[in-house]
């Protein structure tokens, strides 16, 4: 099935895992046509802001070093250039609840801010309940036979997902939408 309206897959890497506390170090979006089709895909790192935050959380999973954030533009750049592809489209993101409540961080609050989104992780756990191998973005991957990437790559993880929502779709035709809370 394609829904029939532009779509952003977004996905972040960060410093950890409270929103109220933690920063992101990496966000990325694939943005798809009406159609279905890639139309897009943009990444970036952000350069945290070192006086609160010297510390870049589990590197160990994420893979991201300082040498990766220190020219990275700031959260406020960021933030504007990610509001403008976001901008008219519905949000999708493998746990949706996680990665909007840190993009809702970076974005100013606006009249084009997404006000809907999909929840790949509701989706799989819709279609799949009880599945034994979970409903992680690697263990749907393996189960869809989709190329995850690099784990814990916001760009890897976006396209990762955003394949994802189609093999979902397809058992999935008529899926909930989830409002999307703004600050």
């Amino acid at each position: 099935m394609v829904l029939r309206v532009p779509i952003a897959v977004v996905d972040v890497e960060t410093t950890g895992l409270r929103p109220d506390h933690d920063r992101v170090l990496q966000v990325a979006v694939v943005l798809r046509s009406v159609e279905g089709a890639t139309e897009q895909r943009w990444v970036s790192f952000v350069r945290p802001r070192w006086g609160r935050l010297a510390r870049l959380g589990p590197t160990e999973i994420h893979g991201i070093g300082h040498r990766a954030v220190r020219h990275a533009p700031r959260q406020r750049q960021v933030g504007r250039e990610l509001a403008g592809h976001l901008a008219g489209r519905l949000v999708v993101a493998h746990n949706l609840a996680f990665d909007w409540a840190f993009v809702r961080r970076l974005l100013e609050p606006g009249p084009s801010a997404p006000r809907a989104g999909l929840c790949t992780l509701a989706l799989a756990r819709t279609v799949e309940p009880a599945h034994p191998e979970g409903h992680s973005l690697g263990a749907l991957c393996r189960r869809y036979g989709i190329d995850p990437g690099r784990p814990h790559d916001a760009l890897d993880d976006a396209r990762a997902t955003s394949e994802l929502l189609d093999r979902l779709l397809e058992r999935l035709p008529d899926p909930p939408l989830i409002p999307l809370v703004q600050r």
